[in-house]
């Protein structure tokens, strides 16, 4: 199944691997989310009466998406990552995508439909580190299109029983007091989906995390470890500067 991802929308997952793996090396730390389930139509042939018919049937498939170290906020309180709280997740749609979630049964479509009149103009704006990584890229000339772009924040993690059902979550009286992991979508202060996370509801014995990390090389001082530059800086000025000593000599 893993290797029937791709196609036009969605990365194979050899290239999700090495996304994260790159990512890790780089950076420290890589990040896969899922597995989450997709509906896709299979076509099969069956014997009939009349001969060989071909009947379509819709069937779930596994789906892994690769998130960005820089869209990506782990509970940097927590001493390791199985101690987690929970994570943010920062995601930036454009007006028609936002849109589209409206239509989705799992939103709270009246809360979109009414941020989405409320700010036509978007609420993204670019950050620092982003305008920084634009510069270093052949698209330094090419304005920046920050109108009717949203930023999104995904949380996955830790929410009190109590908030889950104010937001209109079916939870059970005993587990009110509880923390249940769960999975809200908000822009700005707007909660436009509250939800129990998936796994949660399958079974609540187990915990399974959405989220996979690759840490390169792991650190006491930071959860998302050092990446290959920062092992091999000191060795990189060493050589530097003995370079110059011999070329100014």
């Amino acid at each position: 199944q893993l290797t029937e991802i791709g196609g036009t929308r969605l990365v194979n997952y050899v290239a999700l691997c090495r996304k994260v793996m790159m990512s890790g090396i780089i950076y420290g730390m890589g990040v896969l989310k899922g597995p989450f389930a997709r509906a896709r139509v299979q076509r099969r042939w069956t014997q009939t009466e009349q001969g060989l018919q071909a009947i379509d049937e819709q069937i779930l498939v596994p789906q892994y998406e690769f998130v960005p170290i820089w869209d990506y906020y782990p509970d940097m309180s927590a001493k390791y990552l199985h101690q987690m709280d929970g994570q943010f997740q920062r995601i930036v749609m454009s007006h028609a995508q936002v849109r589209e979630l409206a239509d989705n049964p799992d939103f709270f479509k009246d809360q979109v439909m009414k941020y989405l009149n409320d700010h036509p103009t978007g609420n993204y704006k670019q950050k620092p580190y982003e305008s920084e990584i634009r510069v270093l890229g052949p698209h330094t000339n090419v304005p920046v299109n920050d109108g009717r772009k949203y930023e999104v924040l995904v949380w996955d993690g830790a929410v009190s029983g109590h908030y889950l059902r104010a937001a209109g979550v079916d939870i059970p009286d005993d587990k009110l007091g509880d923390s249940i992991n769960a999975v809200v979508w908000q822009i700005d202060d707007t909660i436009i989906r509250a939800a129990m996370n998936p796994w949660a509801i399958l079974d609540e014995q187990e915990k399974v995390n959405s989220y996979h990390h690759f840490v390169f090389e792991e650190d006491d001082s930071t959860l998302v470890g050092n990446g290959l530059p920062r092992i091999m800086r000191d060795s990189q000025m060493a050589v530097a500067a003995a370079s110059r000593m011999i070329l100014d000599n």
